[in-house]
Order: structure tokens, then C-alpha cells, then sequence
């Protein structure tokens, strides 16, 4: 802990810290942008994902289901990954000392890796057509991974309270 105390020390002492710092309507503005890039990538997310597991009706095939809603997760990841260095980096205390924060980040990677997963999967067939395995495989990684999403804004609301 005392290295990653070292860091935050180091970044908050930046120029660019204490310029995010020092105005007061940067840090309101960037969280909100990754606000909004959070929502796509949910509303993507969960949208694809009810289908996946069955919550959700759809005669699509999983390809073109895969091509409508991922490619707004892949789109707003830049965004999230920008906005989220400038805030980390104008209160790198807030964040880094979090134990939230990073549990965030690992659920972060875990939905990285199931997105991955079920894209791999992709086939034009409608889910309905697809093997029970696949299928039953597949549920399980979308369900997986709407909880972890789930748990990600619940720790993102949480960091402030840690």
C-alpha cells in the first residue's frame, strides 16, 4: 500500500492533477460523459444479454445480434477508459486508495472477457437454433455477465462512500 500511496502522492502533485483540480466544472462534466457511455454500454449489454439467456424473446440470428449491440460496447469503451483516467488522475486518492475501485476494475475485466466469450460464439442461426450446449453455455456466460455489470455500477456509485 505504501507504493500505491507513493502514486497517488505523485499524481496529485502533477500539473494536470492540479489543473483538473483547479476547475471546478471539469471533474462534473467528464463524470457525466462517462455516465452516458456507462448507460450505452448497459443498455447494449442488457439488451443483448436478455436475449442470450432467454429473457428475451428474439427470431434473430446471433450474429445480428451480436452486430447490433456490441459494437456500442466497443465504442464506448475508448470513452470510458479517457474519461476515467481524467478523473482518476484529478482525484487519484478518491480512486486508487479504493478497494471499491478495484473490485470495479477487476469486474471490469471480467465482463471484458465474457463479452469476448459470447462474441466468440457468434453464428447466423437464431439462438433458438443453436445446440442446447451452445445455448446453455451461453446463458451462462450472459447471465454472468449482467451481474457483473450490475456489480460494476454499484461499485462505481459505491467509491464515493469507501
Amino acid at each position: 500500500m505504501d507504493a500505491m500511496r507513493a502514486l497517488v502522492e505523485i499524481i496529485a502533485a502533477s500539473p494536470i492533477s492540479i489543473t483538473i483540480q483547479s476547475i471546478s466544472w471539469l471533474i462534473p462534466i467528464v463524470q457525466s460523459i462517462h455516465i452516458i457511455a456507462i448507460a450505452a454500454v448497459m443498455a447494449s449489454a442488457v439488451l443483448l444479454n436478455t436475449r442470450i439467456a432467454g429473457l428475451a424473446n428474439s427470431s434473430e440470428g446471433f450474429d445480428t445480434l451480436l452486430g447490433r449491440y456490441l459494437p456500442w460496447v466497443w465504442r464506448a469503451l475508448p470513452v470510458l477508459a479517457i474519461s476515467g483516467i481524467i478523473l482518476i488522475i484529478g482525484e487519484p486518492e478518491r480512486e486508487l486508495m479504493s478497494y471499491v475501485f478495484w473490485i470495479k476494475m477487476a469486474l471490469l475485466i471480467v465482463v471484458l472477457s465474457l463479452c469476448a466469450m459470447i462474441a466468440r460464439a457468434a453464428s447466423p442461426q437464431p439462438l433458438a437454433d443453436l445446440s442446447p450446449e451452445t445455448r446453455g453455455r451461453l446463458r451462462v456466460l450472459a447471465l454472468l455477465c449482467l451481474t457483473a455489470l450490475v456489480g460494476i455500477i454499484a461499485c462505481g456509485r459505491l467509491i464515493a462512500y469507501a
